[in-house]
């Protein structure tokens, strides 16, 4: 268990959030249809650096020189989700795998895994990827999801503008708007998976300038089953989420943005590493505050500040963790030209951990302070208005782990003909090493070896080559392609130091393993997506995903083969399909009905056994019947899994029982008054 808050450790937060909130009030000047603009950022204005007027004109994903995707609203209710990765697996290109009762993968463009190190993900603007891990607990990421106005996936590096991290890929998840939940929504189902849903949602104007919301949620999620055994996991699971958002307008014009978020989180498991196993409890929570700015200089120009203040205190038997994070940004937007629009900004980022060591997993040093400064430019130059256009840009970092780095990129977007567009990208960019990495030492007789950080883990570094065409003849037909070639440096990889390494006098030698960056890699692929809407009632999404991922050691000698750093490499299907049709049978019942084919994932070994299962190729087919008896109120049931009785979809690469995701059944009803 963490130990808890001295009051000085209190008051340095208070301190920091005062500073922080300061810094955001400091501001001035801006009209509604800007705020809609910057409280909603879209990763597809920001990575094709589209200009939003204060007649809020947005550039469509057809003119973004990027592999985006957007998950919408009405998406996520016809999928009938319960939480974000849900949410997410039928989008080309992103691989979503349970693990148990709670834990996802999820992973873009290869690298999958339980904590996928590559992958930025953010809430509102806030990034909830974990730095101690190097990945997101997804287990933790709740909010209302009625209240989601989209879900924004990038494909590829985002680095010039997201910073580190942003690597593989960027997944942006956007709320509504205060203004657009009015009024009372409820959300209540049970199932057998999903055993029990209920959330709420008040939103209501405070003023003809002011308008607020708050929400709580609640979701719990029955045990799973081990695979072979057919025994329970003993894995149940609740997460609760509350929150509220303010956004408005002073008398000047000046808008701003007010939100924060708190979560708890508690889970079951059994602990494969004791002896003999147990069943232990895993206890999570967390709380956020956010401010944000935005306006208009007297040039035209558009800026906009942001801050915010999080904290997670994360209790597992084996280490417990405290994380703080305070984040400060500026950028700024203006015209350098008539056909020239210049983006620039910085930020500074303060993390701060502590970790509660056991006997058998322990951080060096046990507490940490951190400093992450950038400053990012990128100029958008178009040569033939709506027909052609250049970016460049770059951003340099100051990471107190590894110093300082560049992370470039170039795009270029042209539209031959209506109706077809073509783009390319040439992109670097960095995953900064994680706490575990530099500093962990975990030792077990189960595991037949010991894991050691290193202080002197670096940067691991992607240069990326893109390419994508876009095609749409009517409202009813498009297709969007993209094609890419990665090529990655300095790869996390395990060695053998001493294969005769004694824990303590007296006790059994174990081979002695520490990070290192001896492995290098590439991958290429394509990824299509095809929507087709014959008639008015029907519409068909087809996406395909094909990747074909390869990394070998440039390491001296003593070097571990089959490892964490394998399972990482390997955790990715090779083919990925899926299929989803949906159906407005009348105007009160719509019918949905999706196929999802992954190939086999065959993995070397974790760091729980070296001996691994292979997760078969295989297809989830899943329904959802919804109706709607009168305005405001629907009914819906979903079934997932129906081929199978339970399957394994994914193996966790740490400390995680092989487990079975069983055919589940869900029934919700939800009522919106506005």
């Amino acid at each position: 268990m963490m130990p808890p808050p001295t009051p000085a450790s209190r008051l340095q937060r208070l301190l920091a959030l005062f500073a922080g909130l300061l810094f955001v009030a400091g501001a001035s000047a801006a009209t509604r249809s800007e705020l809609d603009r910057a409280l909603a950022m879209s990763l597809q204005d920001l990575l094709s650096l589209e200009a939003t007027s204060a007649s809020k004109k947005t550039e469509s994903v057809r003119d973004s020189a990027a592999a985006i995707y957007v998950v919408t609203a009405e998406d996520i209710r016809r999928l009938g989700a319960t939480s974000i990765p849900e949410a997410l697996r039928l989008v080309p290109g992103v691989n979503v795998a349970r693990i148990n009762s709670n834990q996802w993968a999820v992973g873009i463009r290869g690298f999958m895994g339980r904590f996928t190190d590559k992958l930025l993900v953010l809430l509102d603007g806030r990034t909830v990827y974990r730095p101690s891990f190097s990945g997101t607990y997804w287990e933790e990421l709740d909010t209302y999801l009625p209240d989601v106005e989209r879900i924004e996936v990038i494909r590829g590096p985002g680095a010039a503008l997201w910073g580190s991290n942003a690597v593989n890929g960027v997944i942006n998840i956007i709320t509504r708007h205060p203004a657009d939940t009015h009024g009372l929504s409820v959300t209540a189902g049970a199932g057998t998976d999903t055993a029990a849903l209920l959330g709420t949602r008040f939103g209501m104007p405070l003023d003809e300038s002011i308008d607020a919301r708050l929400f709580v949620n609640h979701r719990r999620q029955n045990a799973v089953t081990l695979l072979g055994l057919g025994d329970s996991a003993e894995d149940e699971a609740d997460i609760t989420s509350a929150g509220m958002r303010v956004d408005g307008r002073t008398r000047q014009g000046t808008a701003w943005t007010l939100q924060g978020d708190v979560h708890r989180f508690e889970a079951d498991y059994i602990d494969q590493l004791s002896l003999p196993p147990s069943r232990q409890t895993t206890e999570a929570d967390g709380w956020s505050v956010l401010g944000r700015l935005g306006g208009e200089t007297g040039s035209g120009g558009e800026w906009q500040v942001q801050a915010y203040y999080q904290q997670m205190t994360r209790d597992d038997p084996f280490l417990g963790q405290h994380e703080e994070t305070l984040d400060l940004e500026f950028q700024h937007r203006f015209d350098l030209t008539d056909t020239q629009e210049l983006f620039w900004g910085g930020g500074y980022r303060l993390i701060r951990d502590d970790y509660a060591n056991t006997a058998l997993v322990s951080m060096s040093p046990k507490d940490n302070e951190g400093e992450i400064l950038n400053i990012f430019v990128q100029d958008e130059i178009t040569f033939v208005p709506n027909a052609l256009k250049v970016i460049v840009g770059a951003r340099l970092e100051e990471h107190y782990a590894t110093g300082t780095t560049l992370q470039p990129t170039g795009r270029i977007w042209w539209s031959p003909a209506t109706g077809h567009a073509l783009w390319g990208s040439v992109s670097r960019a960095v995953r900064t090493p994680s706490r575990y990495e530099r500093g962990i030492s975990l030792s077990n007789l189960q595991l037949l070896n010991t894991v050691n950080g290193n202080p002197d883990q670096d940067n691991e570094t992607l240069k990326a080559i893109e390419a994508g065409y876009r095609f749409s003849t009517t409202d009813r037909f498009s297709v969007d392609i993209a094609v890419f070639r990665n090529d990655y440096d300095d790869l996390q990889s395990t060695e053998l130091l001493d294969p005769l390494n004694p824990l303590n006098p007296g006790c059994l030698p174990l081979p002695d393993t520490c990070f290192r960056n001896y492995r290098e890699g590439d991958s290429t692929g394509i990824e299509v997506s095809v929507d087709w809407s014959p008639a008015d009632e029907w519409r068909l999404r087809l996406g395909y995903a094909y990747l074909d991922i390869d990394a070998a050691y440039v390491a001296p000698s003593f070097v571990a083969g089959a490892g964490l750093d394998q399972v990482y490499t390997n955790g990715s299907p090779r083919h990925t399909v899926s299929l989803r049709a949906g159906y407005d049978i009348s105007t009160n019942w719509d019918w949905d009905v999706w196929a999802i084919y992954t190939d086999e994932i065959t993995q070397p070994g974790s760091v729980q056994s070296p001996i691994v299962p292979v997760v078969d190729a295989g297809v989830n087919l899943g329904t959802r019947l919804a109706w709607r008896p009168k305005r405001g109120l629907e009914l819906s049931v979903t079934a997932l899994n129906l081929l199978q009785p339970q399957q394994l979809e994914y193996v966790g690469e740490f400390l995680t029982p092989y487990s079975e995701i069983p055919r589940s059944v869900f029934f919700q009803v939800s009522w919106d008054s506005d």
